[in-house]
């Protein structure tokens, strides 16, 4: 077994005997500097990112009854803004195993942020899955409609979803009951 090393050992071993004490206090602080300044840059980005997509969101609603091209380009910005935030999203880290919405999963999350920003605009999220990829046949429009949401599925949650829709399932069910003894009584 080897003898511990005292403190003034390993501070020896650490640090070379022609080091300048300023000159590690100078990159120590430098180092910190950096780190504080990257973290004002990351925090003015994301108000960027929310500024960028409200300012898309109201282009969005000039290009809605413009021409396809001006559609097409809004909503390829946005896919573009979103998958931005996602790899940040994602070079932080997250539990791969939580399959929570990104802004409960951490409130702090730019990209949760903006899916509730998508998601509390119902005309555009209704435009985006009923006119543009269920009824549209553009191919252009139709492609740049599925990118988006393909970038936003982490934001449905499934809960919020299907929670208004048991009454809907409810009428179905009556309704197909109602079908099937019509169906009964003829035969």
């Amino acid at each position: 077994m080897r003898p511990r090393r005292s403190s003034r050992q390993l501070r020896a071993a650490m640090s070379s005997q022609d080091e300048d004490p300023l000159a590690a206090l100078s990159a120590v602080l430098s180092s910190a500097w950096t780190a504080a300044l990257s973290a004002d840059m990351a925090v003015a980005m994301s108000a960027d990112a929310k500024a960028d997509l409200a300012k898309l969101l109201d282009e969005w609603e000039v290009a809605h009854h413009g021409t396809t091209e001006q559609l097409v380009s809004v909503l390829t910005k946005m896919s573009k803004l979103i998958e931005q935030e996602t790899e940040g999203y994602y070079k932080a880290d997250p539990d791969p195993f939580d399959d929570r919405h990104p802004g409960r999963a951490d409130p702090n999350c730019m990209l949760g942020q903006l899916l509730k920003m998508l998601f509390l605009n119902d005309d555009f999220t209704n435009a985006l899955l009923d006119t543009y990829i269920m009824t549209n046949r553009d191919v252009t429009l139709n492609t740049a409609a599925c990118r988006l949401l393909l970038n936003i599925v982490p934001g449905l949650d499934t809960a919020v979803v299907f929670e208004d829709k048991v009454f809907c399932c409810l009428k179905l069910q009556d309704g197909a009951l109602f079908i099937f003894s019509s169906i009964m009584l003829i035969i």
